[in-house]
């Protein structure tokens, strides 16, 4: 299908590439969240919409001037304007969110216009104000994509109970044509009525690396923090190493990103008992694949009945699975209802026992891993390829405007 024929969508975000991350020296960005934007601009530019992607490009960092000036990159069926940055602070806010809004009026001609905020950031609420008004007198739609959704009452502070509060009431009148959200346990926290969960687009997936014999290799990435269950995992690799393991089922963890329990992982290199660990850190996509490509599974371990169990969804089991490794996970949020029973290992708890008991288990029994392995691999292929997720994405836009 001709792009434009089903009209334009603009999609609202803070992703960025690994060029613009260098170029403006942030070091706090989410991949994960650019990889999910990212995907879903391919996406939809295959279904025949004209897709402009208008990020904030803005995150902390080690800055070498004082303002950055509006970028574009083009990709493959869609163009990525970055809004202007600026390091000094407090103007920095206003910066960004006017700048944000200024390039909107720029791209987002045309006789439908579909906008899909990435998450509820304030930032967006000049652009929103005017796109809401123009919803109101024109074709206009105003999506929210809501990724993570920590409950009001999990936030200690008054004040920031307030903010939260309001922000997610604006949103829903700012944005009330659409809700895309990370899991269905967030239907609860928006009243748009129009909703549906969407879990990214796989990329065109590898085999993985099989577990025939010798080291199991595992892969923790992403935030290396209490809330992603880092703190789990540095207690079992103490269990395992209390234990030993042989030469033909010894475990090496590798952990890549960035958070504040990273440290604790380095201060663990070295020491061995059968057990490994190697601390990567922050790599580029380009590193990060060829780490990943060495590895037979992953881990997602946010916790069990923490704020994040049912508040968003691990997208690492997505990309775990897409690449065939196995993935082991706790059992929160959507994960079985997408990978299936069969498809991962499922932690009950967040006990460091468990986990060590499910990982011994793993580097002793190859084959087992390699059939639970295929299986989320065949499951997460069939629900999140670029083909069928762009469809049901292009339906559930196009019911909107017609298209």
């Amino acid at each position: 299908m001709k792009a434009d024929d089903r009209g334009t969508v603009v999609i609202v975000c803070n992703a960025m590439s690994d060029a613009l991350r260098r170029h403006r020296a942030i070091n706090t960005d989410s991949p994960a969240a650019s990889k999910k934007v990212f995907g879903m601009c391919e996406a939809l530019s295959r279904q025949g919409w004209r897709v402009r992607c208008l990020s904030l490009g803005r995150g902390g960092g080690a800055y070498s001037r004082g303002y950055y000036p509006p970028m574009v990159e083009r990709q493959a069926g869609y163009a990525v304007l970055y809004a202007g940055f600026s390091a000094v602070r407090g103007w920095t806010y206003l910066r960004s969110a006017f700048s944000l809004w200024w390039h909107f009026l720029r791209v987002a001609g045309g006789a439908r216009v579909t906008v899909i905020y990435y998450n509820r950031f304030s930032y967006y609420i000049p652009l929103a104000l005017w796109a809401r008004w123009s919803s109101l007198i024109g074709p206009t739609r105003c999506v929210v994509d809501l990724e993570d959704g920590t409950p009001v009452t999990a936030i200690e502070s008054p004040f920031l109970r307030l903010v939260q509060s309001l922000r997610g009431d604006l949103f829903d009148v700012l944005a009330p044509h659409g809700a895309l959200l990370a899991c269905e346990a967030l239907r609860s926290q928006t009243s748009v009525t129009k909703a549906m969960a969407y879990y990214g687009i796989v990329d065109q997936g590898s085999a993985g690396k099989p577990y025939l014999s010798g080291p199991f290799h595992v892969l923790m990435g992403g935030t290396i923090s209490q809330e992603t269950g880092a703190a789990t995992l540095l207690s079992a690799i103490a269990v395992l190493r209390a234990k030993g393991r042989a030469d033909d089922s010894r475990i090496v963890f590798h952990v890549s990103g960035m958070g504040p329990l990273l440290g604790s992982f380095a201060q663990l290199v070295g020491h061995d008992s059968g057990v490994e660990v190697v601390v990567h850190g922050r790599l580029s996509a380009e590193a990060y694949g060829e780490m990943r490509s060495g590895c037979h599974a992953g881990l997602a371990l946010k916790q069990v009945g923490g704020p994040l169990a049912s508040t968003t969804f691990p997208s690492k089991v997505i990309e775990y699975a897409s690449h065939g490794m196995l993935v082991i996970s706790t059992d929160i949020s959507d994960v079985r209802s997408v990978l299936g029973d069969e498809g991962a290992y499922f932690l009950s708890s967040s006990t460091p026992g468990e986990l060590a008991s499910i990982l011994a288990h793993c580097a002793a029994n190859p084959v087992a891993v390699q059939r639970v392995a295929d299986s989320g691999h065949r499951r997460v292929m069939e629900r999140c390829n670029a083909e069928a997720a762009g469809l049901q994405l292009s339906a559930f836009l196009g019911e909107m405007v017609g298209a």
